[in-house]
């Protein structure tokens, strides 16, 4: 039986440079967004890939290519895909009514676990003023009201996008700053949102040791789930310090100025050690 290739994918295959001479050039690289650093191109993966394992695309394949690169000095693993995004097409394409089924933990299970965990690790920290950023569903605020925290508020430009008013002892962020497209410009309005003495608790998902063999196939390089931007400490830490703030790393991570009394008693009840300075 005779078959003929697809006459698209055949002008797409002529148009490549042969690799003889592709190896002598550069790879593709753009600016790291966090240092301005060379990031070379890392992996691609398809958009719908999901952040569950053991399957990636249990809603198949969508055809959309995410390219991700990786920063040599900082170490930060990004993709520029959705940079160009208004917020209307993050709430049509990726924030959809679908979204529960690519994540169902975060309308109830994944706040409420963190409410349980913080509501011990804060015991003493009852009155402080605290914001929950990108609080989601509001389940954490309701959730720690419950256990006599009842200065907590929210904030998040999709569900919540009503800005408080004033600053913060404690500003709370779990799973988030995956989402931003400008880390240095999230954690920077964070920062503003806090009390000159304040801290940060952060819960972010690091990126393992072993991501040079992992690539994008990490589980957490998921474009349908809205992740754009992965970390580790390396990166967090020259993040923080191009904002003054000490960055101690741990689960969860600490960030506070260098004056902070609640920041002080976190880090010793989490054990974290001296601030990363990079």
């Amino acid at each position: 039986m005779t078959t003929r290739m697809d006459e698209k994918l055949k002008a797409l295959l002529a148009s490549l440079n042969r690799l003889s001479s592709a190896r002598s050039q550069s790879p593709a690289t753009i600016p790291c967004k966090v240092c301005g650093a060379e990031a070379r191109f890392y992996d691609v993966v398809d958009f719908n890939k999901v952040a569950s394992e053991p399957d990636f695309y249990p809603f198949g394949r969508s055809g959309v290519t995410v390219a991700w690169h990786r920063c040599g000095a900082c170490d930060f693993l990004f993709t520029t895909f959705f940079d160009d995004w208004s917020s209307d097409d993050f709430r049509r394409f990726v924030y959809n009514a679908d979204y529960e089924l690519i994540d169902q933990e975060y309308e109830y299970t994944r706040p409420k676990h963190t409410a349980d965990h913080l509501s011990e690790l804060l015991r003493g920290f009852e009155n402080l003023r605290i914001l929950d950023y990108g609080s989601g569903s509001g389940t954490f605020a309701r959730c720690m009201s419950d256990k006599s925290f009842c200065r907590v508020e929210q904030y998040d430009p999709f569900s919540h996008p009503n800005r408080p008013a004033g600053t913060f002892a404690i500003v709370v962020c779990y799973e988030v700053i995956e989402h931003s497209t400008s880390p240095l410009g999230t954690l920077s309005d964070m920062s503003s949102l806090l009390d000159d003495d304040g801290c940060m608790i952060v819960g972010q998902t690091l990126q393992p040791h072993d991501i040079n063999l992992l690539r994008a196939n990490w589980w957490y390089c998921a474009p349908r789930n809205g992740h754009c931007s992965t970390y580790t400490g390396r990166t967090l830490a020259k993040l923080c310090g191009q904002l003054g703030l000490l960055f101690h790393c741990g689960s969860p991570i600490v960030i506070k100025h260098r004056h902070s009394p609640a920041g002080d008693v976190l880090v010793q009840r989490l054990n974290l050690g001296e601030a990363w300075v990079t």
